[in-house]
């Protein structure tokens, strides 16, 4: 399968037509129609009912479709990742799991050199760590767990950045959080989201570990957008948590949320730089670095 044939298929399915795909890639239609032909013999489905003048996508092809441009979709993006290690060069892959650490690296990245190449990733934090064992990823920037010791025997260094005390975030009609017969009722009554791009029950360990008994009446759940969280907690659908040093990098005053203290329970992040003790790349050790005298 070529990355060529998935353009072409991708083309004659939005553009109903071998002839405009034709037209649109510069080729004649004889060789889309081959192009395509060839690449239904290597799935051994038919993709499209021929029709005079048209062609009709089957129940194959409209489910090769999505898959085809996700297929196209990666090729592409490892293409450019991989041209982006030129000889001679510095690179670091570095992976994040939320909006928070990715604040945080925003700015120590920015003040790497420009000769650096640098490819970023988004995951959980569990399939962080496990690629930075793997080396698949140079380091991570990932909250610290109470129990370190799965860091410590996976033969991994964890560099503190940010210790930040938490904060609620919350609908204005719930400003008395911080008074405890508050939060014990309003924790019944309200979901606690949080965001993680993939299924993880890390970030829940961290603060059910810091709730003590309060945990035992929470109802938490992953939320898999950022945006769609900060929306259901400014309806007051749900209440979240928030690093308190990091709220002037990622809020918005258009958001209708309330960030207030739990004076009750002293709950806090740590964010932490993980990479192999083995790790040879400089670039970690400067971004570490920079990562803890921009924090």
């Amino acid at each position: 399968m070529e990355e060529k044939q998935l353009q072409l298929f991708i083309a004659s399915a939005q553009l109903g037509s071998f002839q405009q795909a034709a037209d649109q890639q510069f080729m004649s239609q004889r060789v889309v129609s081959k192009r395509i032909s060839n690449l239904e013999d290597e799935l051994g489905t038919k993709l499209f009912n021929r029709e005079k003048n048209k062609i009709i996508l089957t129940t194959a092809g409209h489910h090769f479709l999505a898959r085809a441009m996700e297929i196209l979709n990666t090729m592409q993006l490892a293409n450019y990742e991989t041209k982006q290690f030129a000889p001679k060069q510095q690179h670091i892959s570095v992976g994040y799991f939320s909006p928070f650490d990715g604040a945080l690296l925003r700015s120590a990245l920015l003040s790497l050199p420009s000769t650096v190449n640098t490819i970023i990733e988004e995951k959980g934090s569990e399939h962080l760590i496990s690629d930075v064992l793997l080396g698949r990823l140079d380091c991570a920037l990932i909250l610290q767990n109470q129990d370190s010791s799965q860091i410590d025997q996976n033969n991994l260094v964890s560099l503190p950045i940010l210790e930040s005390p938490l904060v609620i975030g919350a609908n204005p009609q719930y400003q008395y959080l911080d008074q405890t017969p508050h939060l014990a009722t309003t924790l019944r009554q309200l979901p606690v989201i949080y965001y993680s791009v993939e299924e993880s029950e890390y970030l829940q360990n961290i603060f059910k570990v810091q709730l003590g008994q309060l945990a035992s009446v929470i109802n938490m759940h992953r939320v898999t957008s950022y945006e769609h969280m900060q929306l259901l907690v400014s309806l007051g659908k749900a209440l979240s948590f928030y690093p308190e040093r990091l709220l002037d990098q990622i809020s918005n005053p258009h958001d209708a949320i309330q960030y207030i203290p739990l004076n009750t329970h002293q709950l806090s992040a740590t964010f932490v730089l993980i990479y192999r003790r083995d790790c040879q790349n400089p670039v970690v050790h400067q971004l570490g670095c920079q990562l803890k005298s921009t924090s």
